[in-house]
Parts: structure tokens; C-alpha cells; sequence
């Protein structure tokens, strides 16, 4: 027996929760010091990057969590073996099919690696965008081409760019594994399938509303449109379509969901800055939400000035002013932002007293989660789920710019904390005697679950269809080589216009 525990031991990693952290805030953080250091000018970058990285030594020293993941080496090979087949079949670093939005991302990618830093193109325009996942692989692809050439420098990027984001989603699962303390390998594969197939019962809104003619979502495996002007986008429609936005919000979502205080809130949401602002907007309702408790627990145990302090303390400070005083400047100077055209927030109350939208709404929001939501709120009453649960309600009424945008991204950080509650309540009944596994309840909620997989299987049937049906050449569909050269209608949410005369470059940005 004490060689198989020796034996057993020997086959695990055991790693101090607080270096697990400092992983992912360093991932989260990697964009931030590469764009101070690239993008600003010297004098600028520098000290910046020397602040952030003083404040994440500091939360990491001052890091008082004692707990450890522990995780046999098996199960972490199953975890990188399970994403990596997930990332490759969802396009990211174009080794297979991808969707249209990959068209804009390939070309800002291609403009990373060709064009010096900062971008700029004729005419005055300058890349304005969240272009923070791409900088580190870009990096590499710029190193790829000085060595090999242009085409190996793609390559090489390309290769960055997977890995980069794989790293992302395995140090996600790992927080995810720390949180729910799993100990199982069924844990563990239900945490996985979960992940990969967790979203709403799109096929149902689909039954239910008529599709507007012409848009051919349902033809391009798409089928989360059925609502036309709202939509929840399921975790493999986010990879696969925004996984620039997703993946470092559902890493920040991953750290936040860990946090037992909220002293280094701000540090984590503004982190995501150069990647996911959208998702920010959810992740801080989430963080006001908690911080607000703390703070009346703070006032009941008479402790409020040092709960103050600390709120405002190295970290939340460095973040509110470094990070943020640079990406706001950087992310005003966009031309949709500077112009106003139809890129106003603003709110809508138009399924109030529009009978068409008060159906699309209504049909939306029950089969996307209400039910789920319903079914799990008697076990869960606490306040980040019932804030979660207001935001997806509540998100549908506000609007930003001309499309959905604002609903689809700004839910992201909710939605995963809706499929880390679901795991919550299903990893009990994978014991025997904890639970009932086969309470109406329980089916109920798998129930959603399985109807919910029509919808991440339409996107990769659709793209292993289009695979074949090309020979492989549908990966290179929408390589894009360059922003330079398209129409300004065409570039608006991508670049700035008039950038010499903005506050970006004028102040900050490097010649």
C-alpha cells in the first residue's frame, strides 16, 4: 500500500494555488506589458510595464491562499490532448476551417507581423482594435520572417497563435479544477464535455421563430441567430468566432470565480483590456456585485477603513490608472468611436411594445437559460449567481452600435459562471448516495444540457462539411493579407482615421 500511495504521489502535480494564479495573471498581463513596451513611447512603456509587473510580484507575494492543485499527470495530458483537438477543429491558427469573422482577424494578424509597431497605414489611419491576443504570437511571426522569410514567419505565428491559446484555456481548466476541488476522473470528463458543448437550446428557438430569409446562418452551421436581434453565443460558437474576446475572458472569469476577497479585482478585469472589453463591462457587474458584499460584511464587523484600504490598495490602483489611462486613450481614438455613427450605448425597450420582439425576446431568454437558470436557483441563491442571472436578463435590452455585439459579448462572463454553477450541481450525483442523479431536477438539467449540444455540432459539422468539400482549401478562405487598401466603411471598427491628431498619438504612442 505505501508503494502505491509513493507510486501514486509520484504521478501528480502538486503546485501551490498561488503559482497557478500568478500564471494566469501573467498570461492576462502578457498583451498589456508587450503593447507598453511596443506600442508607447520609451520614456512612456517602460516605467508603465515596470509598475504592472511590480504590482503582479506584489499579488503574488502577498498571495495568502493556501490551497494546492493537485492533479495526476494523466489528467493533465487528457486536459491539453481535449483542448488542442478543440482549438485546431475551431480554426484558430487557420490549420482548419474557419468562420467569416476570421476574415478581419487574419488580415489585423497579417498587419501584427508585416507592418511596424504601432500599425499605420496611408492616409493617416492607424490600427485601432483589441488586438491583444494576436501581439505575443505576432512577435514570433515577425521573428519567423527575419529568420526564414514571410511565409515561414505566418507559419510560425500561426503555430504561436495556437498555442498561445491553448495555454489560455488549459490554465482556465486548471482554475476551474481548483474551484470545484475535483478529485475524479469523471469530474474531470464531465468538466470537459461541459465546456466543449456547454450553451443555450438553440434548435428549440429555431423550431419556435422563423428565420428572416436570406440570412443563411442556419446554412453555415451558424443557428444561434433565430432571435435576429439577440443572441447567447455557446462556448465552441465563441472559440470558433471571437475567441480574441472569449478566451482571456473566460481566463479572468477563472481567476475572479477563485478570489476570496476583492483586492485585486480591477487588476484582473482591466487586464483583459487589450483583448476582451466588451466582456469586461459583465465581468465588473460581477465584481461590484461581490465587492459590494464584501464591503457590507466589512461594515458589520466594524472593519470597513482596512477593507478600503486594501480594495485600494498596489494592484487595483496600478491597474485603474496605468491600464486603463492607456487603453482608454488608445481605444478612443477609433474612428467608430470618434464618429458616433450607430456605435452609441444606448438602451432599448423595444420588446416592451413591439409585439414581433416581445415574442423573440421572450422565446430567447426561456430557451437560452431561464430554465436552466430556474431549475438550479433553489440550490443557488447567493450573490454571484443571482447577479449572472439578472445580467442575462437584463443584457438583451441594450444596444451598441448597429448589431448585436454588446448582448453577445458582454454575456460571456456570465454564462460562465452559469456553466462552473451547473458543474456545481451535477458533480454530487456522479457519487453515489450525495445525491439523486435521477430527480426530476437532475433530468431536467441534463435535459438542457444534451439539447443544448445541437448547437456547438452544427458549427463543426458545418466546417468538416466545407473541409471536405473543398479538399482543404476552405482553411485559407478568409487569410486576408492586409487591412491596407479596403474602404474606410469597411476598416471603421478596426482603425483610426485621423490618428496624428488624437490624444494616443500625440502623447503617447511611439513615432
Amino acid at each position: 500500500m505505501t508503494a502505491f500511495l509513493s507510486e501514486r504521489k509520484a504521478g501528480t502535480l502538486s503546485l501551490p494555488y498561488k503559482h497557478l494564479r500568478f500564471a494566469a495573471l501573467l498570461l492576462l498581463a502578457s498583451p498589456v506589458l508587450i503593447f507598453f513596451l511596443t506600442w508607447l513611447k520609451l520614456w512612456v512603456g517602460i516605467p508603465a510595464a515596470a509598475i504592472v509587473t511590480a504590482a503582479l510580484v506584489w499579488s503574488w507575494k502577498h498571495d495568502t491562499d493556501d490551497r494546492r492543485l493537485e492533479i495526476p499527470y494523466l489528467y493533465l495530458v487528457l486536459i491539453v490532448l481535449v483542448l488542442g483537438i478543440w482549438v485546431y477543429f475551431s480554426g484558430v491558427g487557420g490549420f482548419f476551417t474557419q468562420k467569416k469573422d476570421h476574415e478581419m482577424r487574419n488580415a489585423i494578424f497579417h498587419d501584427l507581423i508585416d507592418y511596424t509597431w504601432p500599425v499605420q497605414y496611408t492616409g493617416g489611419r492607424s490600427l485601432s482594435y483589441y488586438i491583444g491576443i494576436w501581439l505575443f504570437p505576432s512577435l514570433i511571426g515577425k521573428l519567423g520572417a527575419a529568420i526564414s522569410g514571410a511565409e515561414a514567419g505566418w507559419l510560425a505565428a500561426r503555430v504561436a497563435l495556437y498555442c498561445y491559446v491553448l495555454l489560455m484555456l488549459v490554465v482556465t481548466v486548471l482554475l476551474v479544477y481548483v474551484k470545484l476541488t475535483i478529485s475524479t476522473g469523471h469530474q474531470l470528463a464531465l468538466l470537459l464535455g461541459v465546456l466543449l458543448f456547454f450553451s443555450g437550446m438553440d434548435i428549440l428557438g429555431v423550431g419556435g421563430v422563423n428565420l428572416p430569409g436570406g440570412t443563411g446562418y442556419s446554412n453555415m452551421g451558424h443557428i444561434e441567430w433565430y432571435a435576429r436581434h439577440y443572441q447567447y453565443s455557446s462556448n465552441s460558437t465563441q472559440l470558433c468566432w471571437v475567441y480574441n474576446q472569449s478566451v482571456p475572458a473566460w481566463l479572468a472569469t477563472g481567476l475572479f470565480l477563485n478570489e476570496k476577497n476583492p483586492y485585486s479585482y480591477a487588476m484582473i478585469g482591466l487586464l483583459t483590456l487589450p483583448c476582451s472589453p466588451l466582456p469586461l463591462v459583465g465581468l465588473a457587474v460581477l465584481m461590484v456585485a461581490m465587492g459590494v458584499k464584501y464591503g457590507v460584511e466589512a461594515i458589520r464587523q466594524n472593519a470597513l477603513k482596512p477593507f478600503l484600504r486594501k480594495v485600494f490598495g498596489f494592484e487595483n490602483v496600478t491597474a485603474l490608472t496605468v491600464v486603463l489611462g492607456v487603453f482608454a486613450l488608445y481605444y478612443m481614438h477609433n474612428s467608430h468611436t470618434v464618429s458616433g455613427t450607430n456605435s452609441g450605448f444606448r438602451m432599448s425597450l423595444k420588446p416592451f411594445y413591439q409585439p414581433e420582439r416581445t415574442r423573440l425576446y421572450l422565446t430567447f431568454v426561456v430557451v437560452e437559460f431561464l430554465i436552466l437558470c430556474l431549475l438550479l436557483l433553489r440550490k443557488n441563491k447567493h450573490t454571484l449567481y443571482i447577479t449572472a442571472f439578472v445580467q442575462l436578463i437584463v443584457f438583451p435590452f441594450f444596444v451598441m452600435g448597429t448589431a448585436a455585439d454588446f448582448v453577445m459579448r458582454a454575456s460571456i462572463p456570465a454564462l460562465f459562471v452559469l456553466m462552473v454553477t451547473v458543474l456545481e450541481y451535477l458533480f454530487p450525483l456522479l457519487k453515489k448516495g450525495e445525491g439523486d442523479r435521477f430527480s426530476l431536477r437532475a433530468v431536467c438539467v441534463c435535459a438542457c444540457l444534451i439539447i443544448g449540444i445541437a448547437t456547438p455540432a452544427a458549427e463543426y459539422i458545418s466546417g468538416i462539411r466545407h473541409y471536405i468539400n473543398s479538399d482543404g482549401r476552405s482553411k485559407y478562405a478568409y487569410d486576408n493579407h492586409s487591412l491596407e487598401g479596403l474602404t474606410d466603411n469597411a476598416t471603421i471598427n478596426f482603425m483610426a482615421h485621423d490618428a496624428e491628431n488624437s490624444l494616443f498619438y500625440r502623447l503617447i504612442a511611439r513615432d
